[in-house]
């Protein structure tokens, strides 16, 4: 991974990050318009490959949540950046 050229606030949205959510993060924060789809995709990626991890297990419905509305945060932002 390249050196970032501005200095980015990772903080998980929970206290133990989920494995997609630092590609989802840089993603919603990226400002460079050059770079954001890619770090979407990247997002994408990561939330199927997840999401495939979790189908049909219990225990892990605040993930689920969380990673089934990424998503459509996803598209919106895909949709509110290319608009302008």
């Amino acid at each position: 991974m390249s050196a970032e050229p501005y200095p980015i606030n990772l903080q998980p949205l929970t206290e133990k990050p989920y494995a997609w959510e630092e590609h989802y993060v840089r993603a919603v924060l990226e400002i460079d318009d050059s770079l954001l789809q890619q770090r979407i995709r990247v997002a994408e990626k990561a939330l199927i490959s997840r999401a495939g991890e979790l189908f049909g297990h219990q225990g892990h419905s605040i993930e689920i949540q969380a990673a089934d509305e990424a998503p459509c945060a996803l598209a919106m932002l895909k949709r509110e950046r290319t608009m302008s």
